[in-house]
């Protein structure tokens, strides 16, 4: 049906709130979209995961659009597979009443959506509008995590009334355009809502139409697959799609509008236009695919080459501050306490307060509980109060989630934040990252090496056009993938592969897309005052040094006993800004690497 084969794939997202890879078994490394990639041999694809609930495509879909529109890419892979059926046989182990928080666990089904994105080539097909915003103040309303119950399994727990409520009244405010534009409540065929329940999507159309003080929804034009499917959750509104056009209800040329709604909560709506995808897919139906025959051709495809993946264009966008956690003090290994300490941190180090953040992404990986939905983001501009109480009418562009993706996430988010304020989609924003160290202190207990931190930077527009990030590069040898994973089993324990010095894989491929990028931005070594690399040991660093062929005293170190990981570049920036090691002019090189095995870098301009 598509197009497009696995070379085309220039970007691929992963949004899948479930990490249940194998029984009993919850991923952290390597992310989702690694694998896939490596599957499927996209060999010229970005790629990262997303961590937003059950708004995770169409958070994909917005850092596609930009990227589509910036140039950056051309094609792009939105992709989500939710297994969690386990947590309705969780739930059901624990339910001890009527209004019991693990009652909704009962209404989830399993499933599995992708979409591939290309720019329109005209303005009647494709999405018209999509609109994400993140009122965080009711994060805590539906959390999945693990369960504190012997068995050890996920479970998720849900305020089903006070969600619901909130729900309903914030996709009212996220459709605002079904008031804006009067001729689209005449031209829609379709309402997908989230398919939570069916009394939900009722009493959401009802408020619709209460709303507009007319019927613009009704049975003929609202999609509910809640009776067949359940809640799916980041794949429904996808799933939807796909079945009413196989069932022959939605047509060439028909207009679908989306109700956004994720825990968070975040919420929003989309206008799409179908272009004659639904005539494909019902041709493709005739011919199904089963899963062997597409596993079998994925297997085929697959290339363990080395790849490149180059991000050029400057986008005049700077680093306006940098928080941190003091290292070797005390910290209460808490991924909330650690990461709002050093957003604060960074707050108080910059011109701006809370409220001025626009977008809010965190970086980290390992996290306290295991929590996965709603987006730690979340969480964190609850604490500070973005976009909370009598702000929340006035913010309507705040949004939230989490860019996962091992120790390499932090600088993904940084690319996408220059894109998202290049595009003006943002104007300021925060990217957080904090670790902790699974069953520290625990004798006979797998520990992942990493430093319990927290750190932070805020990104916005640079006043002077020369200041900011440069070309962005990202570098993949997914061969050795298998060589190296961490998850987490029921009841909570680390357990997974790590070779010995396998750290010292990465040397080579960083000296390969340091030279190229240098290369296509017109530098060269002599020109680069300070290193920012990967806080691996200090070993780590003086190998890369020898291979990368620049002094070791121009790298900036701030290794201790263990790996900083995801915060690793801003603890090295933040240390460069207090012991001088840069000034107005000087031309920094950023380095990061992941589990996958994935490097990165990115040039920038003091």
């Amino acid at each position: 049906m598509s197009r497009h084969g696995p070379s085309e794939m220039d970007l691929l997202i992963c949004c899948n709130i479930s990490r249940y890879d194998s029984p009993g078994t919850f991923s952290y490394e390597p992310a989702t979209s690694v694998r896939l990639r490596h599957h499927f041999g996209f060999d010229q694809a970005l790629v990262f995961d997303v961590c937003n609930a059950c708004a995770g495509m169409f958070t994909g879909i917005r850092l596609a659009d930009i990227l589509l529109q910036t140039g950056s890419i051309r094609t792009a892979m939105i992709v989500s597979g939710e297994y969690i059926t386990h947590l309705t046989r969780s739930a059901q182990k624990e339910l001890t009443h009527r209004s019991d928080p693990r009652l909704a666990c009962l209404t989830l089904g399993d499933a599995g959506a992708a979409v591939i994105l290309t720019r329109s080539t005209t303005n009647a097909a494709g999405f018209q509008e999509l609109e994400l915003y993140t009122l965080p103040q009711y994060a805590s309303y539906c959390v999945a995590k693990l369960s504190d119950q012997p068995h050890g399994e996920a479970i998720m727990l849900t305020d089903s009334l006070a969600v619901t409520g909130v729900l309903i009244a914030a996709i009212n405010r996220g459709l605002s355009m079904l008031q804006r534009d009067v001729s689209l409540r005449t031209r829609l065929q379709h309402f997908i809502p989230h398919q939570t329940s069916s009394t939900t999507i009722k009493a959401t159309v009802r408020e619709v139409n209460r709303m507009l003080e007319a019927v613009v929804l009704d049975e003929s034009n609202v999609i509910d697959i809640v009776p067949r499917r359940g809640n799916t959750a980041s794949t429904s509104h996808f799933v939807a799609v796909h079945d009413g056009i196989l069932a022959g209800r939605i047509a060439a040329g028909d207009t679908i509008l989306f109700g956004i709604g994720a825990s968070g909560i975040t919420t929003g709506g989309a206008v799409y236009t179908c272009d004659d995808l639904p005539d494909r897919l019902r041709q493709q139906n005739r011919h199904v695919v089963s899963m062997e025959s597409a596993h079998a051709e994925a297997v085929g495809s697959c290339q363990s080459s080395p790849s490149l993946v180059f991000c050029a264009r400057q986008a005049h966008v700077r680093l306006a501050s940098v928080g941190v956690v003091p290292l070797r003090s005390s910290h209460p290994g808490d991924t909330l306490t650690l990461a709002v300490a050093a957003a604060r941190d960074c707050l108080s180090r910059s011109r701006y307060e809370a409220r001025d953040i626009d977008l809010l992404l965190f970086a980290g990986i390992y996290r306290t509980d295991f929590v996965f939905e709603p987006a730690i983001a979340t969480f964190i501009a609850c604490e500070l109060g973005i976009n909370t109480g009598s702000d929340a009418a006035a913010n309507h562009r705040f949004l939230a989630f989490d860019v996962f993706n091992s120790s390499i996430g932090f600088l993904q988010a940084m690319y996408l934040a220059t894109r998202d304020i290049q595009m003006g989609k943002s104007r300021r924003v925060m990217i957080v990252a904090a670790e902790i160290e699974h069953h520290r202190g625990m004798p006979d207990s797998m520990l992942r090496g990493i430093a319990e931190v927290g750190s932070a930077v805020i990104l916005d527009q640079a006043p002077d056009p020369p200041t900011g990030f440069g070309m962005f590069g990202f570098k993949y040898d997914t061969a050795s993938i298998a060589d190296f994973s961490m998850h987490i089993t029921s009841g909570g324990r680390l357990t997974g592969h790590a070779p010995r010095r396998f750290e010292q894989r990465y040397i080579a491929h960083v000296r390969a897309l340091t030279d190229d990028v240098l290369k296509r931005s017109n530098l060269d070594k002599a020109a680069i005052k300070a290193v920012f690399p990967p806080q691996v040991s200090n070993e780590f660093l003086h190998e890369l040094s020898d291979r990368l062929a620049i002094p070791r005293e121009k790298f900036v170190a701030v290794v201790g006993d263990n790996d900083l990981f995801s915060s690793s570049l801003p603890y090295g920036l933040r240390c460069a800004q207090e012991q001088g090691l840069v000034t107005a002019g000087d031309i920094g090189l950023l380095i990061s690497v992941g589990v996958g095995i994935q490097v990165g870098c990115a040039v920038y301009y003091f």
